[in-house]
């Protein structure tokens, strides 16, 4: 099976740049009574919290152990078994254990390339907010499990820390964006209410 390898999918610059734009799509797709009623500065949080960035940040005191049963392994790339024919899978009875590591945060963001990389990525699934990592063994080897879930945790901290100064510049931007275009808005609405007053007309609403 070919591994799921995180922070592979997309970079950073066009996240950031799709999440402007939605951002100022939002803007514009508020109800326009709704914008005149509310606080301006509840409409920007509002939308700063549904586009904002939120990198995961790792809970190491509940990592656990999801799964650990009796499976099928294959051994066809173990040189010291005597295998004939190793261009088709040799299964054995063993052990598959998976580790769950629980975070807290945008689980998006590991499909997200950060400016700064390495050509080794590390390989998990994402189930829900956990990280999963899955180890089969023809022999049950309580340190090996330890010593790579370790190392790709590690490796994983590493890339959300990669991830992080450009998450909070943009969270920055995204911010002083909405404002900016939340304020033209209501200015907007504003302007248009005034030009309808000052014409002296009466207004009938369809239906009337």
């Amino acid at each position: 099976m070919r591994p799921n390898y995180l922070f592979a999918q997309v970079d950073m610059f066009s996240v950031t740049e799709h999440q402007k734009q939605q951002a100022a799509k939002r803007v514009q797709e508020i109800d326009s009574n709704y914008l005149q009623r509310v606080s301006e500065e509840e409409v920007v949080r509002q939308i700063v919290n549904e586009y904002r960035l939120d990198v995961p940040v790792i809970n190491d005191d509940k990592i656990y152990v999801a799964e650990h049963r009796e499976a099928q392994v294959d051994v066809s790339r173990d040189f010291n078994r005597h295998i004939s024919d190793r261009s088709r899978p040799f299964y054995v009875n063993g052990i598959k254990t998976t580790i769950a590591v629980p975070f807290e945060g945008d689980a998006e963001l590991f499909k997200v390339q950060p400016n700064t990389y390495t050509t080794t990525r590390p390989a998990a699934d994402i189930v829900g907010n956990e990280i999963r990592l899955t180890y089969s063994q023809a022999e049950p080897n309580a340190e090996a499990i330890k010593n790579a879930y370790t190392k790709t945790v590690q490796e994983i901290k590493q890339y959300l820390d990669w991830q992080r100064p450009s998450a909070e510049e943009f969270n920055g931007q995204l911010e002083a964006l909405v404002r900016q275009r939340v304020s033209d808005r209501k200015n907007k609405l504003s302007a248009g209410a005034g030009l309808i007053d000052s014409l002296g007309l009466p207004t009938k609403k369809p239906g009337d």
